[in-house]
């Protein structure tokens, strides 16, 4: 039908959400995002748009639902009557904006036409025609019932769910599953289909925003419930404070509720205190000033290489380099060796053994850069790689990025000992005041040269560089590829085994192991008999 048509005959019935403005709570907006729903983005025009973050609202809708329509609405328009905003650039850059409006709750100016807006873009959205099954309907009034005899804890299992789908007659998982994605999209209820969270199921989104906010806004006193100051410090949660943060809830829920954020990520699980027990990780409240190398680590290891990537994002979502963070943190190191990680709000710094390695971003320049020092440090620079690429394909489908490859001859190894980055120019003809940035190479160009056999590429510095020798920066894409790493960083090893006072041995048969990657292994080993040893140096195990 015709939207018109829609409008005619048939009620639409609204959802609304108001999302909290302020920064702290970003981390917490992705679970309530739909692609199905109309975003009403607000700004005040006395403020003036460069004021209204414009901008970075449009980029985080479209980096979860790009092709969700967005109304941008001016309020004061009685006190303003023109507004500052750039009209066409906006509807340029972003092509899900459906039209501006400017309104004045005071008076009720344009209220009409705003309201007469929602319903036409709702009426033409495709899935207003949709037909849904009677038994989705028949569920999403079992978990509202269920909902409703929760007094406290608004949180069941999925399991659970699968049986109240059963009475709907969903017989299958896969018709359960549908049913909740599109309960989620609704907005009735939160179902994450991810591994870690498939298990849960969040009978009102309001309680999840609830939970999460009491972590997030939190200003609690510098006493936990044991005496001990303070409770919250540098980002770390200790579980002897849950009494002061969700106060409102029953202290049997507390550890309950703590559990349910840290498997949404809001939080993280860290080693417990030697003495105040259990603690966690919360990353939009770390501190904002980089943290020095620890002393202890005696800088990076004598003839170290030093490999590092840049991402540069066309918009850099709020919550992800956190994400990214913890699960580079998660990186295991050698099980007799030194594994130490240091953290704040923009950067990490570890150590992994005989390597050590710096994650920093820019939010304002949209770039995150991994750099990884060692005597091997290709395949830990890949792992992180391999991290920063599946969270963006899992939590960001309209996400755009590239990745480039610093200039090897246009940096320099810096030694983290002294409080330095990883990551640092040249200067000109030994003058330091003439410091530049270095230069780089696009992945997906070193990717084309490979293919046309080109030899040489030239930096914007005149520097020629050996395509051979920018390949090993390279993330791989597949699980060839990742076999053709191990292959080169076996081979480079062996080289310097010589060097070494002890080795490990690592077996390994073709039928136990995945075919790609035991291909790859193979053949660098035992030239494809399938079976035999590799010899790798003790200082490079995990």
């Amino acid at each position: 039908a015709a939207p018109e048509a829609v409008l005619e005959t048939d009620s639409i019935r609204f959802s609304v959400w108001d999302f909290a403005g302020q920064s702290v709570y970003y981390n917490t907006h992705q679970f309530f995002l739909s692609h199905r729903a109309i975003y009403v983005l607000v700004w005040n025009i006395r403020l003036g748009a460069e004021h209204g973050g414009l901008d970075f609202w449009l980029n985080s809708i479209r980096s979860h639902h790009p092709e969700a329509p967005v109304v941008i609405v001016g309020t004061h328009a009685d006190q303003v009557p023109v507004s500052n905003i750039e009209e066409a650039r906006l509807r340029r850059q972003f092509s899900q904006i459906r039209g501006f409006v400017n309104v004045s709750s005071a008076t009720g100016l344009n209220i009409d036409v705003l309201r007469a807006k929602v319903l036409a873009i709702a009426a033409g959205e495709p899935y207003m025609n949709q037909i849904v099954p009677t038994a989705f309907i028949k569920l999403e009034n079992q978990l509202r019932q269920l909902a409703t005899e929760c007094t406290t804890e608004l949180i069941t299992q999925w399991s659970r769910v699968r049986c109240f789908g059963a009475l709907c007659t969903l017989h299958t998982e896969e018709e359960v599953l549908r049913a909740t994605e599109y309960l989620t999209d609704l907005g009735t209820i939160i179902h994450v289909q991810t591994p870690a969270l498939r298990d849960l199921v969040i009978l009102s989104p309001q309680f999840l925003a609830d939970v999460m906010a009491c972590v997030v806004s939190a200003q609690l006193p510098q006493m936990d419930a044991a005496g001990q100051a303070p409770a919250i410090v540098d980002g770390i949660l200790y579980e002897s404070a849950t009494a002061l943060v969700w106060a409102r809830y029953d202290t049997s829920l507390h550890t309950k509720l703590l559990h349910l954020i840290a498997q949404f990520e809001l939080v993280y699980a860290l080693p417990p205190h030697p003495t105040r027990g259990p603690r966690y990780l919360v990353p939009c409240l770390l501190p904002d000033d980089p943290v020095a190398w620890p002393a202890e680590w005696r800088g990076i290891p004598h003839g170290a290489e030093r490999v590092s990537l840049t991402y540069s994002f066309d918009f850099l979502p709020i919550g992800l380099f956190s994400r990214i963070q913890v699960r580079a943190r998660d990186v295991p190191g050698p099980a007799s060796g030194a594994n130490f990680a240091v953290m704040w709000r923009t950067g990490l710094r570890l150590r992994r053994g005989s390597h050590v390695a710096e994650l920093t971003t820019s939010q304002k320049r949209g770039v995150i850069t991994v750099a990884v020092a060692g005597s091997a440090p290709h395949t830990l620079l890949s792992l992180f790689s391999q991290i920063i690429s599946r969270l963006v394909d899992e939590l960001y489908t309209g996400l755009a990025y590239s990745v480039h490859v610093p200039c090897p001859e246009c940096t320099e190894l810096v030694d983290g000992g002294r409080g330095q980055t990883l990551v640092r120019g040249f200067h000109v003809d030994g003058d330091e005041s003439l410091r530049r940035a270095a230069s780089s190479f696009l992945v997906r160009t070193i990717r084309r040269a490979v293919t046309s056999e080109v030899p040489f590429l030239q930096c914007e510095y005149f520097h020629m560089v050996p395509v051979r020798r920018l390949v090993a920066y390279i993330p791989p894409r597949s699980d060839v590829q990742v076999a053709d790493q191990f292959e080169r960083d076996v081979a480079m090893l062996e080289q310097r085994h010589v060097l070494l006072t002890s080795a490990i041995y690592i077996s390994y048969s073709f039928a136990n192991s995945s075919e790609a990657v035991a291909a790859g292994i193979v053949a660098a080993a035992s030239g494809g008999d399938g079976t035999g040893s590799i010899r790798v140096p003790a200082s490079c195990c995990g």
